[in-house]
C-alpha cells in the first residue's frame, strides 16, 4: 500500500474529542497540566529552591502536589519561576553559561 492509501484509510477523531482538545488548548488546561506534571517531577532540592524563590516555606509545602496549592500560592509559584528565570538570564548575560565556570573562577588570585 502506498502512503496515500494509508492516509485515506485513517478516520478522523470524533468531533467531540476534537472540540475537547481545542477547548483544553484555549483554556490553558494543557499548559496547567504540563506545569503540574513538571512540578511533581522536581526533586526535593529543586522544589525547595522554587518554594523559597516563591516566598513559601519549604518545610510546610515541600510534600504537597501542585493541585493542593490554592490560587494565591500558585501565583506565588509562578512569580518564583519568573524570578529564577530572571536570575539565570542575568548571571548568564554577565558571566556566561554557569555550567562553563570552573573552580578557579571563584578563587582569589594568589
Amino acid at each position: 500500500m502506498n502512503q496515500l492509501a494509508i492516509v485515506q484509510e485513517q478516520t478522523p477523531p470524533p468531533a467531540e474529542e476534537s472540540i475537547a482538545r481545542i477547548r483544553a488548548m484555549l483554556t490553558g488546561t494543557v499548559t496547567r497540566n504540563q506545569i503540574a506534571d513538571n512540578f511533581s517531577r522536581l526533586d526535593t532540592k529543586q522544589r525547595g529552591v522554587l518554594l523559597i524563590a516563591s516566598g513559601l516555606k519549604p518545610e510546610e509545602h515541600l510534600d504537597r502536589s501542585f493541585d493542593e496549592f490554592d490560587h494565591l500560592e500558585k501565583q506565588r509559584i509562578r512569580e518564583g519561576m519568573c524570578f529564577l528565570k530572571s536570575l539565570q538570564l542575568s548571571l548568564e548575560h554577565k558571566v556566561g553559561d554557569p555550567r562553563q565556570l570552573k573552580y578557579r573562577h571563584f578563587q582569589q588570585p594568589v
